[in-house]
């Protein structure tokens, strides 16, 4: 037994607990994670590959192992990988097999314990090894961050049938599967998963990554916007799912209700820019738009929304986002898309709004409440802010991610 941080009594795990994100596409949750779970006792080993895009500190209490990828580990091949995303994915796809044939093989020396996964590369070949995994004694718990891979409406439709074929081969090849909402965990059961493996666990919030916020002045004088305007902020990868396309045709609407707005574009193109440029010049958007197409550091993440009076999450499709976790935490309102869990985790004209996906007028309006009454998006702000501290902090979730491993170690 031991004591968490809340003064609880908590049963410590005597087996170890394998944390298996290939691609490191959720570093901070993995490493957030981790860090709550070392912290009640477990041993925690984060087996991934190097961050993409920036450095992770890796938590006090967690072992770290590069063993995925390691070519790209060189920060001038990292560099050129970013550059060159279509043969980076190819490399990718020819060593991912032999690697986890190489863990599957080094798992057979090492007593059984759980293996915590967080994302497949490849879902058809990673069922197969779960299962071998499970035959061996090792349990396998997945988080499906994303229940299906995202795709706006009608993109890839005719693949959307192999895709949860694949999804349902993986699922069932696991002891039980987390996701983070309970639309997400009826999307787990209309693929067939078994009601008693589909498990609901809250996502967590910044967590050990969380920088002190910004008075807003400071913030917008870091980026160079105007201290005055109303500003919505669109933050994250850009993707096509996102919806930013979505989010450009509604800006007009938004700007006849609040003239002086301005709608700040800050994240990574993972899709060509181009259109993008040309919507905004179509739609005469020029100097009502400002891009910032970069990957933004976790450092500077704050003065971002630190500078924004509200955060717009316009998706097409998601099963969640720490985008508007993310948001809370600097508190800011958020406007989102009713799609997969981001309705659940907004309450209604209390934290945010909650849109049609694809309605442009309903967007522009619930945007212009905002940025037309600063003080209302302040004092929304600060509920979402108290939301995040009871529901999503990562001690609690730990508490949670234990129970379910020692409910499938028994």
């Amino acid at each position: 037994m031991s004591t968490g941080s809340g003064g609880e009594t908590v049963t410590m795990p005597d087996f170890p607990i394998l944390l298996l994100d290939p691609g490191n596409f959720t570093p901070y949750y993995d490493a957030n994670l981790g860090w709550a779970l070392a912290r009640l006792g477990a041993q925690v080993e984060w087996i991934t590959s190097a961050y993409l895009f920036e450095p992770v500190p890796v938590p006090e209490g967690v072992r770290v192992r590069y063993f995925f990828f390691t070519l790209l580990n060189h920060p001038r091949v990292a560099a050129w990988a970013r550059s060159a995303p279509r043969l980076r994915r190819a490399l990718k796809g020819l060593s991912y097999p032999w690697e986890m044939q190489r863990l599957t093989a080094e798992l057979r020396s090492r007593p059984p314990g759980l293996i915590h996964v967080q994302w497949s590369l490849i879902p058809w070949l990673d069922g197969s090894l779960y299962r071998r995994w499970r035959r061996r004694g090792w349990r396998v718990v997945y988080t499906a961050h994303d229940v299906l891979p995202n795709a706006p409406p009608g993109w890839r439709g005719w693949l959307r049938g192999w895709e949860k074929a694949l999804r349902r081969w993986l699922y069932r090849s696991a002891d039980a599967v987390i996701v983070h909402s309970e639309a997400n965990r009826q999307a787990l059961l209309s693929l067939g998963v078994a009601p008693t493996r589909a498990h609901r666990v809250p996502m967590g919030d910044l967590g050990l990554f969380a920088v002190p916020p910004l008075p807003m002045e400071e913030a917008r004088a870091r980026l160079g916007l105007d201290p005055q305007q109303p500003v919505a902020l669109f933050f994250g990868l850009i993707k096509p799912y996102k919806g930013l396309g979505f989010l450009l045709r509604s800006w007009p609407m938004a700007l006849r209700r609040v003239p002086a707005a301005r709608l700040l574009v800050a994240g990574e193109p993972m899709e060509p820019l181009a259109p993008y440029r040309r919507l905004i010049a179509a739609l005469g958007l020029e100097g009502r738009v400002t891009l910032h197409p970069r990957y933004i550091p976790s450092d500077l993440a704050a003065a971002y929304f630190c500078a924004a009076d509200v955060v717009v999450l316009p998706y097409l499709d998601s099963s969640l986002s720490a985008v508007l976790l993310t948001a809370y935490d600097y508190a800011r309102p958020v406007v989102v898309t009713a799609v997969g869990g981001l309705p659940e985790a907004v309450e209604e004209g209390e934290t945010g709004f909650v849109v049609p996906p694809g309605d442009a007028p309903a967007l522009a309006e619930a945007l212009a409440i905002l940025l037309a009454d600063r003080a209302r998006a302040r004092e929304m702000g600060q509920r979402a802010r108290r939301l995040a501290e009871e529901r999503h902090a990562w001690p609690a979730i730990a508490r949670q991610t234990l129970a379910l491993y020692e409910q499938i170690q028994c």
